[in-house]
């Protein structure tokens, strides 16, 4: 499972997106309208949001590379945890990101991770292999729009939590 540049193009063309940032990585990512938050952990760190009959699963996170892996092997050991059966059918690895898909657990799943100032931010994809040509758009859309970019405090407090952007 590969998302093409053409499917982030028909994606952006009919769906809306709504703009969210996890406060406490600084990951900045689009939504699709609608996408019900799970709860937060309280230390902030990520959050899942699904469809309503959840069909469709995104969840995003960052986390401290406390264990000083490299991409590859942050990559590995994110595999380690994912449901079985894995099938990765696309892989890159590059010096600060990587992208994997294929299917988990007889679902498609695309996940992409970037690496800076000694963490990772990642956002994970599952949904149901039916859905695949109206979901397929809608990940790529949503994995292409993950990006770092680091929030200021606010009244000299960093904030935690993942919320629609203000």
């Amino acid at each position: 499972v590969i998302l093409s540049t053409a499917a982030m193009a028909t994606a952006r063309s009919t769906v809306r997106y709504e703009k969210w940032v996890n406060y406490r990585f600084g990951i900045h990512f689009d939504l699709q309208p609608g996408m019900t938050p799970g709860r937060e952990p309280v230390n902030g760190d990520g959050r899942d949001f699904k469809t309503a009959n959840g069909d469709l699963v995104v969840t995003v996170y960052g986390e401290n590379n406390a264990m000083f892996r490299t991409v590859k092997q942050q990559l590995d050991n994110s595999l380690s945890f994912a449901q079985k059966p894995v099938v990765v059918t696309y892989r890159r690895v590059a010096k600060t990101w990587y992208v994997c898909s294929g299917y988990e657990g007889g679902k498609i799943f695309y996940e992409k991770a970037i690496y800076h100032d000694q963490q990772f931010d990642t956002i994970k994809i599952v949904y149901t292999k039916k859905d695949a040509a109206r979901f397929n758009p809608i990940a790529a859309h949503i994995a292409g729009s993950m990006r770092y970019k680091e929030v200021p405090p606010v009244n000299g407090e960093y904030l935690a939590g993942t919320e629609r952007e203000k």
